[in-house]
């Protein structure tokens, strides 16, 4: 398979959660599918530091932190063609609800960023699997109709995405959630997970479940 991983910076306090992002390489390359990385080319909307966890006056840029992930090997989101791909996965971190889209306090929903809802709206009707980790699910808890998804246990942003309108089921750390209909599979990792171990055993199970999932559709 063909995996295009979406990155949102570097860091799970602002940016794409590494462990999740690496995790999920390592199993889809031991599998023998190939991982290629994309982010948007716009500034980061705001740059924690990770050791003292406050903001910075500092300013960054979405694709160059994420470049730090991908080993420089990486394309800007608007060069992704969703044909030329099998699936779609988006790392959760916090980069995932605040680069890629923010929050619009006074509608109470999340606001999907131009060329990521683009993007998921070409990959939806090019039938290219969605997958997310962790926070990720957020994304589309309003873009479908009811889709369902998982962020482990019935936490915080679980019961956000309810409110937007999303079927959010309990998963364990080492399961998949699948909405066949929708093409959309999500697997809780560091929603959940303790350790680099059980985010890990969350980006195989991913691995799996996508593996599954186009068998089916193909037969």
């Amino acid at each position: 398979m063909r995996i295009a991983m979406i990155l949102s910076g570097c860091g799970v306090k602002d940016g794409s959660e590494i462990h999740e992002t690496v995790c999920a390489t390592y199993c889809f390359e031991e599998r023998g599918h190939s991982v290629h990385f994309y982010a948007p080319n716009r500034p980061q909307t705001q740059v924690i530091d990770h050791l003292s966890g406050k903001s910075t006056a500092e300013e960054r840029n979405i694709l160059s932190e994420s470049a730090r992930i991908a080993r420089g090997q990486i394309h800007p989101i608007e060069k992704l063609n969703p044909i030329s791909y099998d699936a779609i996965v988006f790392p959760g971190g916090m980069g995932a609800v605040t680069n890629l889209a923010y929050q619009d306090k006074e509608l109470s929903k999340l606001i999907l960023e131009p060329d990521v809802e683009d993007l998921i709206i070409r990959a939806h009707a090019a039938n290219c699997t969605l997958c997310f980790m962790c926070i990720a699910p957020l994304l589309v808890a309003q873009m479908f109709k009811n889709p369902r998804m998982t962020f482990g246990d019935m936490n915080p942003i679980a019961k956000q995405a309810q409110e937007l309108g999303a079927n959010v089921v309990e998963c364990k750390v080492d399961e998949a959630c699948v909405d066949e209909e929708l093409n959309i599979i999500s697997v809780p990792a560091y929603m959940i997970a303790k350790n680099i171990v059980e985010c890990m055993s969350s980006a195989k199970a991913l691995v799996d479940a996508l593996e599954k999932h186009m068998t089916k559709s193909r037969n």
